[in-house]
């Protein structure tokens, strides 16, 4: 038994004598390289590849002045005011030069802005600055201002009298219609189509993307049941020339009205004085016209306009011809009564008004009437 013990440890000990005999070599190290400082030297050839020592820009990029101009889209006539900003360099110890369709108009030392005058609509003026760096060398910017005329024309489609000189005018729930009328003229005199410009339409300042587009001159905009005032703008492109030009309304919104005039028997409704306040009943009967005013209708007596009548806050119904009410005083009584009419457009859930007159006999009674 105790033999293959023997042989066992004759096996183990020439492996064990072995490893306590080697040593690693002093003279050199254990590693012919340093993973870290070969990454960090690697990292720094590349940074100093792609990277203009004169810029501080990657290369291939070049230096570029960040430009504003205010307003945007300027009127003819109006003054324009320039500025640049530049980031790879410090502008503020930098010669800068403006120069106006090619002729020098102010240089200096950190000169950032510079105001101009627009030119005349179907001119166009070319703006360029010049940026000496301190360091050596110039970058330069373009600006081009080209400034047109836009004119928006605009018309509510709500109810007026004929022969009202006045506009009809925007009311809830009504359709205002805009049209934009450009005059684009290029520095030969060529007027451009409207229809070829590109119109960009906005209410308060958001842009109506769905209403915007080439060609689209024309712009309707409904009211909703709470309507406040609004600006519209319009701004007009042309496609392959720098003209623009923009343009703005306020429109403001009003109440349906209604006026109440005298229908004579021999001269038609007077419409030269409206009725109001007080009206004296010097003779046997009156007859008075309601004529609304401002309502999404095409006529008086549309079918969507619901007439009711009242004397003295009772209703009182409606004749055959529903916007006419004739009053009469056959009994040649003295007395006061108020006489209202309500118009509502039953198409609309607020087209609302109601006016009045109060017929006046002496002052001291109420009077009765026939109708």
């Amino acid at each position: 038994m105790r033999y293959p013990i023997f042989i066992f440890s004759l096996l183990l000990l020439p492996a064990f004598v072995l490893a306590q005999s080697f040593e690693f070599p002093t003279s050199q190290p254990v590693f012919d390289f340093d993973p870290v400082a070969q990454a960090q030297s690697a990292s720094f050839e590349q940074s100093t590849d792609i990277i203009d020592s004169n810029t501080g820009l990657p290369n291939g990029i070049n230096e570029q002045i960040s430009k504003t101009m205010t307003p945007e889209v300027p009127q003819p006539g109006e003054l324009v005011n320039l500025s640049i900003s530049i980031f790879s360099t410090n502008p503020d110890k930098a010669v800068i030069s403006w120069y106006v369709d090619g002729s020098l108009k102010e240089s200096g030392q950190g000169l950032k802005k510079y105001t101009v005058r627009a030119p005349q609509a179907g001119k166009v003026m070319t703006v360029r600055v010049t940026l000496a760096k301190e360091n050596g060398g110039t970058i330069s910017e373009t600006f081009t201002i080209a400034p047109a005329e836009v004119n928006i024309l605009y018309e509510a489609k709500t109810y007026t009298p004929p022969f009202y000189k006045g506009a009809p005018l925007f009311t809830n729930e009504s359709t205002i219609r805009f049209v934009a009328e450009p005059v684009f003229i290029t520095s030969n005199g060529t007027r451009l189509d409207p229809k070829g410009l590109v119109y960009n339409w906005y209410k308060d300042g958001d842009l109506l993307s769905n209403f915007s587009g080439s060609g689209k001159q024309v712009f309707e905009y409904t009211g909703g049941v709470i309507q406040r005032d609004m600006v519209i703008s319009v701004k007009v492109s042309a496609v392959r020339s720098p003209l623009q030009s923009k343009s703005s309304v306020l429109i403001q919104e009003y109440r349906p009205q209604i006026v109440l005039y005298e229908k004579n028997p021999l001269y038609g409704t007077l419409f030269e004085q409206a009725v109001s306040g007080t009206f004296s009943l010097n003779r046997t009967e009156v007859e008075f016209k309601a004529v609304p005013y401002y309502f999404s209708t095409k006529s008086d007596t549309d079918v969507s306009l619901a007439y009711s009548w009242f004397m003295n806050n009772q209703n009182i119904g409606v004749s055959r011809q529903k916007n006419i009410m004739t009053f009469r005083n056959t009994e040649n009584v003295k007395g006061t009564a108020q006489v209202n009419v309500e118009i509502k457009d039953v198409s609309k859930m607020f087209q609302i008004s109601r006016s009045g007159v109060k017929l006046d006999f002496d002052g001291s009674n109420t009077a009765d009437f026939n109708f």
